[in-house]
């Protein structure tokens, strides 16, 4: 399987859990699948999350506040967010 196929994928499943009726709140975050890296039990709790961004082992999720929260394999520092505000938010198999 190619590495945009599995991006595609992880969006898509995070989308889903977003706007699945009946299975969660509006803007909380639910994962599944694989978990090596904490992608699934690091999940963050809590809500009004408004955007997503998956990478190859590691997430993203930004609050209607503009503060952004990140999960998963950190190897590469993908998950050390800078301090600040943000309006978007991006990922890719290893950087943010």
């Amino acid at each position: 399987m190619k590495w945009p196929t599995i991006h595609r994928a992880l969006v898509a499943a995070v989308f889903g859990s977003l706007c699945a009726a009946g299975l969660s709140q509006a803007g909380e975050l639910r994962a599944w699948g694989l978990d090596g890296d904490g992608q699934v039990t690091s999940v963050p709790s809590g809500g009004d999350y408004v955007a997503i961004a998956a990478g190859d082992a590691h997430g993203l999720a930004m609050r209607s506040d503009g503060v952004v929260v990140a999960w998963g394999r950190n190897r590469d520092g993908q998950c050390d967010i800078p301090t600040g505000v943000y309006r978007a938010i991006g990922a890719g198999a290893d950087f943010s």
